[in-house]
């Protein structure tokens, strides 16, 4: 298309044809003048009012019908180019320094694309899609590899009570760690609800207390069995079979804690990848997007062929804690 009146800036396009504008400028003519001057018709003479007004309203419509051309191009993430930072925004991207635009329309294209699930076969192909040959394997605990806790439903520290139930939340002053195994009683200061005026406690005979689930490896659930005073200050007994911090916390509420590893995905990257953050970065980005909440997972080196870990102190790269396992985990 060559430069003309009808191509100024924003309306050139480096295509064969006629400009959009040209056509519209004749079109406009056409319609003005489709009768003779004997039955009323508009004169179209070059310069005249009517080609000046055409032009004019041919130029508009051209930037319109280009302004719309250009909007729809967006829609897809192989067209975008105006808009593309604020879509890489509102999908939570950020494209490194060095990423080309096909680089970047190819980012948004993955995360714009519908689910296709998280089953294995599914999830693996989706991690080749986005990291290539830095993707190495893929391990999901099975069998006696899984670690659940509490072992049991019911077990410490869970406190399995009906949702309805009194919210009422203490802090233990006392520190806790002589007469353990037996009843004793310890000093606590009300937080919620504050002790109403004219009585004594908030806790009561058989209230049940998760105690210090600020520390988990400690937290356990005790009965209280009796209240009493000190002065003026209230005391609840119990028995408690941990050692606890002063000022621990004490609740009762629901507490239906319980993990377990099943769901730990051990993800493998080659020793290069696993050094460059912007690989991780993708990793993450695309599991945090196909995986259930209830899902964790760890970006680990492949140690030798087909296997991750294990874990050794000193170590400069396999003695890096978060990347790699314990033990020698052999990835299929």
């Amino acid at each position: 298309m060559k430069y003309s009146i009808y191509t100024p800036k924003g309306l050139h396009e480096y295509r064969a044809g006629k400009p959009l504008a040209q056509g519209l400028h004749e079109t406009a003519l056409e319609l003005f003048a489709k009768y003779t001057a004997d039955r009323g018709g508009f004169s179209a003479e070059p310069g005249s009012l009517v080609d000046l007004v055409a032009f004019a309203m041919a130029i508009v419509l051209a930037r319109v019908a280009r302004a719309n051309q250009k909007l729809d191009g967006e829609r897809f993430a192989t067209g975008a180019y105006y808009l593309l930072q604020q879509f890489e925004e509102e999908y939570g991207l950020t494209p490194a320094g060095d990423d080309t635009l096909v680089d970047r329309r190819e980012g948004l294209a993955q995360v714009k694309r519908a689910p296709r699930g998280n089953t294995r076969q599914e999830l693996e192909q989706q991690l080749r899609d986005v990291l290539g040959d830095a993707y190495a394997g893929l391990h999901l605990p099975a069998g006696a590899e899984v670690e659940t806790w509490p072992a049991e439903l019911g077990d410490q520290p869970q406190l399995l009570l009906d949702p309805t139930i009194d919210r009422k939340l203490v802090r233990i002053t006392d520190v806790v760690i002589d007469g353990l195994g037996a009843p004793q009683a310890v000093h606590y200061q009300a937080i919620d609800p504050a002790i109403p005026a004219g009585e004594d406690h908030t806790l009561a005979v058989n209230d049940r207390l998760l105690v210090e689930p600020e520390i988990l490896h400690r937290a356990e659930v005790v009965t209280v069995t009796a209240v009493g005073l000190d002065g003026d200050t209230p005391m609840f007994t119990a028995t408690f079979d941990n050692a606890h911090e002063p000022s621990a916390w004490a609740t009762q509420m629901p507490f239906p804690a319980w993990t377990s590893t099943e769901r730990a995905l051990l993800v493998a990257l080659t020793a290069d990848a696993i050094s460059d953050p912007e690989t991780r970065r993708k990793a993450n980005v695309l599991l945090l997007r196909i995986l259930p909440s209830v899902t964790t997972w760890s970006l680990c080196w492949l140690s030798g062929a087909g296997q991750i870990g294990p874990w050794t102190i000193g170590d400069p790269v396999l003695g890096q804690l978060g990347h790699n396992p314990i033990g020698t985990i052999t990835i299929p």
